[in-house]
């Protein structure tokens, strides 16, 4: 699938997946994903809100593996135990992750979640429609 993105925490790459439940889940909680992004960008609710998500993430990306990727070859450093890939708990994350990554865990959430980064490059059709050859 390709909305599946890992990201390393202690060592591990942990996978992350936007699932129907991660969405419904960040909605119950945020209200939306675009009030999600705007608490983590919120310098007092930032860390805790990151965590939260990232757990949140992880445990569907996790899920989805166990489920549907079950019978495929792990990768070298999953955090896989007895054959079951098992999610990092929020306290943790907070723990392994520095506050100089908060850019690249931004970019990881915004494009699992399916979102354009405002400083993406979008093309715009410039042909002249209708015009006639010579």
């Amino acid at each position: 699938m390709d909305r599946i993105q890992t990201i390393e925490i202690g060592r591990k790459e942990y996978p992350m997946i936007m699932s129907l439940t991660a969405t419904e889940q960040i909605n119950k909680k945020f209200g939306s994903i675009e009030k999600m992004l705007e608490k983590m960008g919120n310098q007092e609710e930032m860390g805790d809100t990151f965590a939260e998500v990232l757990e949140l993430l992880i445990r569907q990306g996790c899920e989805y593996k166990n489920v549907f990727e079950s019978d495929l070859p792990q990768e070298e450093n999953a955090p896989v135990v007895d054959g079951k890939y098992i999610p990092i708990e929020k306290e943790k994350i907070l723990l392994g992750v520095e506050r100089r990554r908060l850019g690249e865990i931004t970019r990881k959430i915004c494009y699992t979640a399916g979102l354009a980064l405002k400083n993406e490059i979008a093309g715009k059709d410039t042909s002249k429609k209708n015009e006639k050859a010579t």
